[in-house]
């Protein structure tokens, strides 16, 4: 079986071009199938297809015709579901968010003020990152690098504790005031 790629509108100009596959055939002679794949990140869209199905064939008829019709067809990018959300964490767009995502969609979320990303790796040890995390939609309608609830979080930004010189200094413990006004310490 001979694979070719869209350019085959010249070698066969009755054979219908979809843009986003590949065609595969032998030839084109009566009761010949062809099959159109769509290259990987796309599926068929037609009435003949069911959700995820990435290849289409149509036989040649008596009639000199493809049944069913290949113009009927076109190959689309698959769909990623709404990605979760992530606690402290939200979608930053450009306008309103998509409702949909497609492939090679992105989408990047950023923490609320205050919060970096922080992933807690299966050793308990935690990595912070920065307060934005971009992940795209894949070619199996997935997306790459989404965190499970558990392992990413937008966590508080902490301040390291002051560390002071330790110096020979007297500390107030408790302090009252004497008769005259001044401080007594230590009682």
């Amino acid at each position: 079986m001979i694979t070719f790629l869209t350019v085959i509108t010249i070698i066969f100009p009755n054979t219908v071009l979809i843009t986003n596959s590949l065609l595969q055939f032998k030839d084109r002679n009566f009761e010949t199938i062809i099959v159109y794949q769509c290259v990987p990140g796309y599926r068929v869209s037609s009435n003949y297809s069911s959700e995820f199905q990435t290849t289409f064939q149509a036989s040649c008829t008596g009639d000199g015709s493809w049944q069913p019709p290949p113009s009927n067809i076109s190959c689309v990018p698959l769909q990623c579901k709404p990605p979760e959300e992530i606690t402290d964490a939200y979608i930053a767009q450009d306008g309103e968010h998509a409702p949909e995502y497609f492939y090679q969609d992105s989408v990047k979320f950023k923490c609320n003020h205050g919060n970096l990303f922080s992933m807690f790796l299966n050793s308990g040890e935690k990595i912070s990152y920065t307060s934005e995390w971009e992940i795209t939609c894949t070619e199996y309608a997935e997306w790459d690098k989404h965190p499970t609830p558990l392992l990413i979080t937008c966590q508080p930004i902490t301040c390291p504790v002051p560390m002071f010189k330790s110096t020979n200094q007297m500390s107030v413990t408790n302090q009252t005031n004497s008769e005259d006004g001044s401080p007594k310490i230590g009682q």
